[in-house]
């Protein structure tokens, strides 16, 4: 019998980020493994159908209309509780990427369906919240960081049901370059062949520490021989939006020579 995998995850695509990245490349791999997958995710726009098949993958998209935000989450549970409820048949287990708020879900849900919760921990602090005590519960915790799986064995959850697994890395996309291929590619872009080339990739979002990495590359003592490329969107509107901050820092301490702004794009 195949397996049936209900992927859980707040958003997914056209929304881009790491949670809803690792997502997709967990359910693309377990499609091509011979995986029956299926992507229970949030509405965002009324442009989007609510079934979709995505490279293969289906996506299934409930629950209130809404852009990405904090209180996304939380708006999904009774959502995403009823639809696992009610098509219990239809999967064998619920697999929850970022499972903060929905995990709440795929909790409930098991009281009643019996089917097991396997929760994929993305954030720092997230056995920190004060519904903790309801995480541990899950049947299996997956955790991409050894900060994470320290959290999780502290609240003594036992070690068989705690497991450390980075996120994945596709390599045929992501390989060690061939022989003047990282040049051609600096070129292209308009890049110095003779400077270090550094690069964050993220969310222009405080805890993602650009402030931090700004600071630090300020104390530089030569940043004549490196260039720090900034490539993520600003979270406009978020509280943690540092974009204007950071635009703001390079400017005034005069580091336009060295960090550039690559945008989303």
């Amino acid at each position: 019998m195949t397996p049936r995998v209900v992927v859980l995850t707040t958003y997914f695509r056209p929304v881009v980020g790491g949670v809803e990245s690792n997502a997709e490349r967990l359910s693309r791999y377990l499609q091509s493994d011979g995986f029956d997958v299926l992507v229970l995710t949030k509405r965002i726009s009324a442009g989007l159908p609510d079934s979709e098949s995505l490279d293969g993958v289906r996506v299934q998209r409930i629950g209130p209309l809404g852009d990405r935000n904090a209180a996304g989450k939380w708006r999904l549970v009774p959502h995403a509780t009823a639809w696992l409820i009610a098509h219990r048949t239809a999967y064998d287990v619920v697999c929850c990427i970022d499972f903060r708020g929905i995990g709440l879900a795929a909790l409930a849900a098991r009281v009643v369906t019996g089917h097991r919760a396997l929760f994929q921990a993305q954030t720092p602090g997230v056995f920190r919240w004060p519904v903790r005590a309801a995480y541990r519960h899950a049947d299996i915790l997956a955790c991409i960081g050894r900060d994470i799986e320290r959290d999780a064995l502290a609240l003594r959850i036992p070690r068989g049901r705690v497991h450390f697994l980075p996120n994945a890395i596709d390599l045929t996309e992501y390989r060690p370059p061939e022989p003047g291929e990282k040049e051609a590619a600096r070129r292209s872009l308009g890049l110095p062949l003779d400077r270090v080339i550094s690069l964050f990739v993220g969310r222009l979002s405080l805890e993602k520490g650009l402030m931090d990495l700004l600071e630090a590359w300020r104390l530089l003592p030569d940043r004549t021989r490196a260039l720090l490329l900034v490539a993520g969107p600003d979270m406009e509107g978020h509280a943690w939006n540092v974009g204007p901050s950071a635009r703001d820092f390079v400017r005034a301490r005069g580091l336009e020579d060295s960090v550039r702004f690559l945008g989303s794009t």
